[in-house]
């Protein structure tokens, strides 16, 4: 049997809201905001495949583990249209298996095409993250 998704985390607040934002003048707090929460959408096909490279899991499952990640919290109805995009695009397969808890559970697996894709993905984000730390350092 496949193992369960697992990922740790350092910082169990996870929680992001407008009240943490440091900046004082209101429309630049509302920029920010916005500028984060698409930033974060955007990132979110990523951070569930990376997930499902380490085992399967259900969307609740998947929910759990990363709401307490600072910068990534994501609600049961955020999570599902980006697995329904992911398995639409064959990077992932489902699967209902029986719970104890109730209802059957929709387990979701990252398939071959998704760990290609998810390598790209990856090498891709770690470009952009080099580059992005050049700038910041002004070695460009």
């Amino acid at each position: 049997m496949p193992q369960s998704c697992r990922l740790s985390s350092n910082n169990n607040n996870g929680v992001f809201n407008r009240e943490h934002l440091p900046v004082k003048n209101e429309r630049l707090n509302v920029n920010l905001y916005n500028w984060r929460t698409q930033l974060r959408k955007g990132l979110l096909e990523l951070v569930v495949l990376n997930l499902l490279e380490h085992g399967r899991c259900h969307g609740y499952e998947m929910v759990q583990k990363l709401k307490h990640i600072e910068g990534l919290k994501i609600h049961e109805g955020n999570i599902y249209p980006i697995l329904t995009r992911l398995q639409i695009d064959g990077l992932v397969k489902s699967e209902n298996k029986p719970s104890v808890d109730g209802p059957p559970r929709k387990y979701f697996a990252i398939t071959k095409s998704g760990r290609k894709i998810l390598s790209s993905m990856n090498e891709h984000w770690d470009m952009i993250v080099d580059g992005t730390r050049l700038v910041r350092k002004a070695k460009v």
